[in-house]
């Protein structure tokens, strides 16, 4: 089957170009950090920012006599609390859709790229 014969909605280089923006859709409509777990870790960063220091055990749950935390996540924390408090809940969501927008643009690059060597 040649090429022409095919629309163009279902071409492979049609899909590529569609795809990223199937995955900002699925990432911004998706709850991937739920309402809870947002308060946790602005109020962790806001924590963090006022003593100046990486917590070392988790505050806001019981944890186990001797059991090793590790804060993996402290810069995200601490970028949330951070925002929070500059802006507030929208500054977040527009950082989110930043963010987001950036990913696309360096996929459209990659995908572009190698465009031009085919």
């Amino acid at each position: 089957m040649r090429t022409e014969q095919i629309p163009t909605i279902f071409r492979l280089k049609t899909i590529y170009y569609i795809f990223p923006f199937w995955i900002v859709i699925l990432l911004c409509l998706s709850s991937n950090i739920m309402p809870h777990d947002l308060g946790h870790f602005i109020k962790s960063g806001e924590i963090m920012v006022e003593n100046k220091t990486i917590l070392s055990h988790d505050i806001f749950t019981h944890t186990y006599n001797g059991l090793y935390y590790i804060n993996s996540g402290w810069l995200s924390h601490v970028l949330m609390g951070f925002c929070e408090r500059m802006g507030g809940l929208k500054l977040l969501i527009f950082l989110k859709t930043v963010f987001l927008l950036f990913t696309i643009g360096i996929i459209y690059h990659y995908y572009l790229e190698d465009d031009k060597t085919l």
